[in-house]
């Protein structure tokens, strides 16, 4: 299943965002690092994931701070750190945007 992951800086804030990168529990990181691709007409980055069934917790890597998108769903890890969730399904009802906008 294709799912899209976006990141997005606020209107007005100053802070110049060099690198975005987006973690999670997917099969093929495994909480490694990977780039998202900026868009070239705004603050905007984007990640395309074909994921299988199943729940992933993530994090944005945001010029190296790890953040989680407040305004998504969050679940606490086996460690005790806050990550976003989500749990891909075998249908169009997961294809979500996450954003996360910082100001």
């Amino acid at each position: 299943m294709a799912v899209s992951f976006e990141w997005k800086k606020s209107q007005g804030s100053r802070d110049v965002v060099e690198k975005v990168q987006l973690a999670g529990s997917f099969p093929a990181s495994q909480w490694n690092p990977v780039e998202m691709e900026k868009s070239s007409t705004d603050e905007k980055w984007a990640l395309k994931l074909d994921l299988p069934p199943g729940e992933y917790e993530f994090k944005f890597v945001v010029d190296g701070n790890w953040v989680i998108d407040e305004d998504q769903p969050t679940k606490l890890s086996e460690v005790g750190t806050l990550n976003n969730v989500i749990v891909v399904k075998n249908d169009s009802s997961t294809r979500r945007i996450f954003n996360l906008f910082i100001g």
